[in-house]
């Protein structure tokens, strides 16, 4: 696609013992607490409307009523 953007190295923020550390505590402690990421504004899907497959007509031909009405249903 047109927006697509090679990523390389000097697009990444430093690896400091900070950031590091930060990192692992985040995940520990959300991992323990899940609940509160539902805090966090959720983000809006984005939908698509989508057509109806197409039914083969065998699949259809079961549902025809029957022409005999002398047998009990």
């Amino acid at each position: 696609a047109a927006d697509c953007q090679q990523v390389d190295e000097t697009m990444l923020p430093k690896r400091t013992w900070w950031n590091l550390t930060k990192s692992v505590l985040a995940f520990h402690f959300l991992r323990h607490f899940p609940a509160l990421v539902g805090w966090l504004p959720a983000h809006t899907p984005r939908l698509a409307q989508v057509d109806p497959p197409a039914q083969p007509t065998m699949e259809t031909q079961d549902r025809v009523e029957t022409e005999n009405t002398g047998v009990k249903p």
